[in-house]
C-alpha cells in the first residue's frame, strides 16, 4: 500500500495514471462514435444496436459508471499534476514556458472540466432522457417504439429520438460546442500519451502531432455530422 501511495504522489505516477485513463477514454470515444454513426445505415441498424446495448441492463450501467469514474480519476489526477508542476516551476521560467506551450496544452484543465459537464448533460439528456420533454413525448407516442421483425416485441425508437432531439437548435448547439471542447482537449491529450510512454522525441514529434490533431479532427467531424445532418434535414424520420 505504501508503494502504491508513493507511486501516486510522484509526478511520474500521476502522468502514467493520466495517460492510462486518457487512452481508455479516447478508445471509448472512438467506439461510441462508430456506434452512433450507424444512424446513417438507417433506423433498423441504429435501433437494433441500441436495443442490444440496452438489453445488457445492469452491465451497461456498470460500464457507464466505470467510464464516468475514469473521467473523474483522469481529471482529478491531471489537476493535481498541474498544481504540482506549477509549485515546482521557478517563477522566472513561467513566461518562457507559456510562450512555448501550445494553446490546447495551456487549457487542458479548463477544457477537461467543460467536457465533464458536457458528459453529465449527455447522460441525463440521451440516456436518462429527463432534460428534454420532447424526447419523452416522442417515446410515449405511437412512433416511440418499432418492431424490427414480425412477431418480436417492440423496442424503443432510438433513431426517432435522436431525430427529435437534434431538430432542436439549442440541443444541436450544445452538442457542437461540447465536441469542440472535447476535440480541443484531445488535440494535445493524445500527443501527451506518447510523450508519457517515451515515444515522443525530435524525430517523432511531427508525426505524433499530426496523429493527435488528425484523430481529434476525425472525432469532431464524425460526431458533429450527426446533429448537423439531422438539423438540416438530410437525416429524418
Amino acid at each position: 500500500m505504501h508503494e502504491i501511495l508513493a507511486f501516486y504522489k510522484s509526478s511520474i505516477g500521476k502522468k502514467i495514471i493520466v495517460a492510462i485513463t486518457g487512452a481508455a477514454l479516447v478508445g471509448f470515444v472512438f467506439v461510441h462514435m462508430i456506434g452512433n454513426l450507424q444512424i446513417y445505415l438507417g433506423p433498423d441498424f441504429l435501433n437494433s444496436y441500441a436495443h442490444k446495448l440496452q438489453s445488457l441492463g445492469p452491465i451497461l450501467w456498470l460500464f457507464r459508471i466505470s467510464m464516468l469514474g475514469l473521467v473523474g480519476i483522469h481529471l482529478f489526477t491531471a489537476i493535481q499534476l498541474a498544481s504540482q508542476n506549477r509549485a515546482a516551476r521557478p517563477s522566472r521560467y513561467v513566461a518562457e514556458t507559456t510562450v512555448k506551450a501550445s494553446i490546447p496544452s495551456r487549457y487542458m484543465v479548463q477544457t477537461g472540466l467543460i467536457v465533464l459537464a458536457f458528459i453529465v448533460f449527455h447522460i441525463f439528456h440521451l440516456t436518462v432522457k429527463n432534460t428534454d420533454p420532447k424526447i419523452a413525448e416522442f417515446l410515449k407516442s405511437d412512433k416511440g417504439t418499432v418492431t424490427l421483425h414480425a412477431g418480436e416485441a417492440p423496442i424503443p425508437n432510438v433513431y426517432g429520438a435522436m431525430i427529435t432531439t437534434f431538430k432542436n437548435p439549442v440541443n444541436t448547439g450544445i452538442y457542437l460546442l461540447g465536441m469542440a471542447f472535447l476535440c480541443f482537449h484531445l488535440a494535445h491529450g493524445i500527443g501527451s500519451l506518447f510523450q508519457t510512454v517515451g515515444l515522443r522525441n525530435a524525430k517523432t514529434r511531427l508525426p505524433i502531432e499530426l496523429l493527435s490533431y488528425g484523430a481529434a479532427a476525425v472525432i469532431f467531424v464524425g460526431n458533429c455530422s450527426i446533429p448537423l445532418t439531422i438539423f438540416v434535414g438530410l437525416v429524418k424520420l
